[in-house]
């Protein structure tokens, strides 16, 4: 999808919004909150880059609760 791997990020994603919440890991979430990030980036004209700030707005959309 175009973006470096950034270890630290994804660390803090982890930390941030699955294991507080006892989130399970699913091996579809890598794809879908990494296509959020990058609809964020476009959306905005913003780099593509793995940011602790793209994944909080991808997570907020992606386990949003209707």
């Amino acid at each position: 999808m175009g973006f470096e791997f950034l270890p630290d990020v994804v660390d803090r994603l982890i930390e941030r919004h699955f294991i507080p919440n006892g989130r399970p890991f699913r091996s579809c979430q890598p794809r879908d909150l990494l296509l959020q990030v990058r609809n964020h980036c476009t959306y905005h004209r913003l780099p593509r880059t793995m940011t602790d700030e793209g994944f909080d707005f991808a997570v907020e959309n992606y386990f949003s609760i209707l």
